[in-house]
């Protein structure tokens, strides 16, 4: 069976990039007890206690360790974020700003310099000897511009979120012939009831479900959804897809601070959150952004 661990970072902030992630497990059974003691490389945790702003070396390490061992350790920011993206294109699009070839593309620092082989070997041979394989992971993630069309499509971040979810249940329905994939999905707002908000779901028989704090649907041919809450401190999947969509915002706010930064020495680095020091950042750069051509819409989030 098929382990898809789905988990979103950084829908609140107002600048930055929005990710949607997912990890990727295949194994004979699934027990979260036992994929956190086998499956883990004992650094694996909530991302938001793995990585602080501008602080990635630990969430660096953990992804280095799972993408060794698909023969993928990424030499460069930019190298990580092509292999992990979802869409396997962009974010820049033809018609984005020639800021963007900055401020919206990871850069040519090294992902990982430091890490150490052996890490990623012991986590590969606990794995192997408790018949887990890690299948990969993708995020999708969306610039502030595409974040904004997005709320005017949908009306809401949570209806975007779900516009984007419904992708990785599309792709990863056909994981598993045998219709035994089992997504777990951190909980989406006080939302209780979900399967009306999936278009693709509707084409599979449902078995049996349940919907309150957490909720579950078992479907004929596609295997069981869970919608959990703190996902990510009771299933590892969940908390290394948290770690890998923190590491992507990360990055690309690694380089929205490069690039201002390049315009005006004494900005301070910022987090893009909804906070004193992001606000003040905001207007301290309002005069760069119109001497430089960055439309407002490709900066600041609407929501």
């Amino acid at each position: 069976m098929y382990i898809v661990g789905i988990d979103e970072n950084g829908l609140g902030p107002k600048l930055g990039m929005f990710c949607v992630t997912a990890s990727l497990f295949e194994c004979n059974s699934y027990d979260p007890g036992f994929f956190w003691k086998k499956a883990s490389d004992g650094r694996v945790d909530d991302s938001k206690k793995v990585m602080a702003s501008g602080r990635t070396e630990k969430g660096r390490r953990i992804a280095a360790s799972y993408l060794a061992m698909l023969g993928a350790v990424p030499e460069t920011d930019a190298d990580f974020i092509k292999f992990i993206n979802f869409r396997k294109a962009g974010p820049r699009r033809y018609g984005c700003p020639d800021c963007g070839r900055i401020m919206c593309r990871a850069g040519n620092s090294s992902f990982a310099a430091d890490f150490p082989v052996s890490n990623a070997a012991d986590l590969s041979s606990s794995l192997k000897a408790a018949g887990i394989r890690f299948a990969g992971a993708e995020s999708f993630f969306c610039c502030p511009e595409e974040f904004n069309r997005g709320i005017d499509r949908y009306g809401s971040k949570m209806s975007l979120e779900f516009s984007i979810l419904e992708m990785f249940f599309k792709k990863y329905s056909s994981l598993s012939a045998k219709g035994d994939t089992l997504f777990i999905c951190g909980k989406l707002g006080g939302t209780k009831r979900y399967v009306p908000y999936f278009d693709h779901l509707k084409k599979y028989r449902l078995l049996c479900s349940s919907e309150g704090t957490s909720s579950f649907y078992e479907l004929g041919g596609l295997g069981r959804i869970e919608f959990v809450k703190d996902a990510d401190s009771l299933h590892l999947p969940v908390a290394l897809a948290s770690v890998f969509g923190k590491l992507v915002r990360e990055v690309f706010m690694e380089s929205l601070n490069d690039y201002f930064g390049g315009f005006q020495k004494d900005l301070p680095r910022v987090s893009g959150y909804n906070d004193p020091l992001t606000r003040g950042f905001i207007e301290k750069t309002a005069s760069l952004r119109e001497d430089n051509g960055v439309p407002v819409e490709c900066f600041l989030r609407k929501r």
